[in-house]
């Protein structure tokens, strides 16, 4: 959204640097969150609850995602202060009404066919981030 806004910051190559990683730490987080997911099932099946985790926290105490999420939204707040607000389409105004009223979602299951130069800029794409 900093980029379409035409923020400078966004347009950097220290903003566009930092994404990299965020975007990595996050896909860590998600796998680490699923990982402790697994475990809780398994102890579940096991009939032992050694494991007695809040991963819907709002804190995110236990959710290794949420504390990543939170760690990069503390960073932009460091940079921008007060001036960025995060809008969801939950957020409502001081009347406790939707800001977004938005229609129900739609989801249309479809069959993509790529032609070889999307297949290869995909290809090149994803091996830029298992590089990094």
């Amino acid at each position: 959204m900093g980029r379409l806004c035409g923020i400078p910051y966004f347009l950097s190559e220290e903003s566009y640097a930092q994404e990299k990683i965020d975007t990595a730490n996050l896909r860590k987080a998600k796998k680490e969150l699923n990982d402790i997911r697994a475990q809780i099932e398994e102890s579940k099946h096991q009939g032992s609850s050694k494991l007695d985790l809040n991963l819907e926290n709002e804190t995110g105490e236990d959710n290794p995602l949420k504390r990543c999420q939170i760690s990069i939204a503390r960073e932009h707040h460091k940079l921008f202060g007060s001036q960025i607000i995060r809008r969801t389409t939950n957020s409502v105004d001081f009347a406790q009404q939707l800001i977004l009223p938005l229609p129900l979602c739609n989801n249309i299951l479809g069959l993509v066919l790529l032609t070889k130069r999307e297949s290869d800029l995909i290809t090149e794409l994803s091996n830029d981030v298992v590089d990094e």
